[in-house]
């Protein structure tokens, strides 16, 4: 067979196995699909990086589909996540989570300069992951533009402070080390 009818041939068939999981018997796996293929989340922010690349083709978007059906619908291993706020997806059990380092290389750097700790918690599921996931994402909008209109010089400093905290609370910024090793039901 030549390369392009493989390429091809590979290719459909990843969308057929992508359409398939659409129309999953699983409410979780269809929510998942579903948000997967529309969210304008960054993947790099909400999954570990080797499978965040996922999204580079079909053939492997599948297979990252195929690994998360694998760990919610036949018992694989899978948490839903707040790592200091920014939830994720980590293909990992619950009790496994405190030996897999969940923040991104520039969080580790910046807690280790700073002398914060890490703070995990677990999300119950996939439709509160989805919508925690998409509430982080209007709250991290607005703090850009809050942080834009601070920069750009539209608001003086104790207005974007005042409007920081009615928005993040006075913690916006990560300053204790708290663990939760609760369960994440699948």
């Amino acid at each position: 067979m030549e390369k392009f009818e493989f390429w091809k041939y590979a290719y459909e068939a990843a969308v057929e196995k992508i359409a398939a999981y659409r129309s999953d018997p699983h409410e979780d796996m269809r929510l998942i699909t579903e948000w997967l293929l529309t969210t304008e989340s960054n993947p790099y922010d909400y999954l570990m990086l080797s499978d965040a690349r996922s999204f580079d083709s079909a053939e492997r978007f599948a297979g990252l589909l195929h690994m998360i059906h694998h760990s919610l619908v036949d018992d694989g291993s899978i948490s839903f996540v707040a790592v200091n706020g920014r939830p994720m997806i980590v293909f990992a059990d619950r009790d496994e989570l405190a030996n897999v380092e969940l923040r991104s290389d520039v969080e580790r750097q910046i807690a280790e300069r700073r002398g914060y700790e890490t703070k995990i918690e677990i999300i119950d599921g996939v439709a509160a992951f989805i919508e925690r996931r998409d509430r982080f994402e209007v709250e991290r909008t607005a703090k850009r533009e809050l942080i834009q209109a601070y920069r750009s010089g539209d608001i003086d400093e104790a207005e974007y402070r005042a409007r920081h905290d009615a928005i993040f609370g006075k913690d916006g910024i990560p300053t204790s080390r708290t663990t939760t090793a609760a369960a994440s039901p699948n």
